[in-house]
């Protein structure tokens, strides 16, 4: 069933996704660009607490609130990337059990 579902998944893929994503990107990608080139301002200054001493609190509360969003971020992707082995560890099990009959999709 696995299998079958990969397989499936990949030729769906190769045969829809793929070409639609192609003729997108040759249509879009001049009209992006220029838009990526006149959106862009002329000089973005800094925050103020770039600008301001490297020890005031508002800094060290800034670079905190960093580590933090990093931390969040590590914790979920490590969360997902976790389930991701875990369904495949599954599969291979299940592909294990099962008796050997494939089928042409």
């Amino acid at each position: 069933m696995c299998f079958a579902l990969i397989l499936l998944v990949r030729r769906l893929v190769r045969y829809i996704v793929t070409p639609v994503v192609v003729r997108a990107s040759k249509n879009l990608l001049t009209p992006l660009l220029v838009w990526a080139l006149l959106a862009v301002p002329n000089s973005a200054p800094a925050c103020s607490v770039c600008f301001g001493d490297p020890d005031s609190p508002m800094t060290k509360g800034a670079v905190a609130g960093v580590y933090v969003m990093i931390g969040f971020i590590s914790f979920v992707l490590l969360g997902i990337s976790g389930t991701a082995c875990f369904w495949m560890v599954r599969c291979r099990r299940i592909a294990l059990t099962q008796p050997t009959s494939r089928t042409n999709l």
